[in-house]
């Protein structure tokens, strides 16, 4: 009996998605404890396929000093090829 060993080589090409927010940071401004403000941002989707998107609920939360002060709706979804969707990002200190 004897052993055969078989290779294979898997070719392919990877790109990245062509997919950013219409801004680099968000600012809120100075705010009391207690206070609001809300910011709109745009997550844009420029491939020709639609891309699903969420947000990891630890990242947004961060550190436990600050609490549940970071809401992002929504906060997973899917944006349709060659298009746009609205994220709210509220913080609350």
């Amino acid at each position: 009996m004897h052993d055969i060993s078989i290779n294979f080589m898997l070719v392919g090409t990877v790109i990245e998605p062509n997919v950013f927010f219409n801004v680099g940071k968000v600012d809120f401004g100075p705010l009391l404890i207690g206070g609001k403000n809300k910011e709109i941002v745009k997550l844009k989707n420029l491939e020709e396929v639609p891309i699903s998107f969420n947000f990891d609920k630890a990242s947004i939360s961060g550190e436990s000093d600050y609490g549940n002060s970071l809401i992002v709706f929504p906060i997973s979804g899917q944006i349709k090829p060659n298009s746009e969707i609205a994220i709210e990002i509220t913080f609350q200190p």
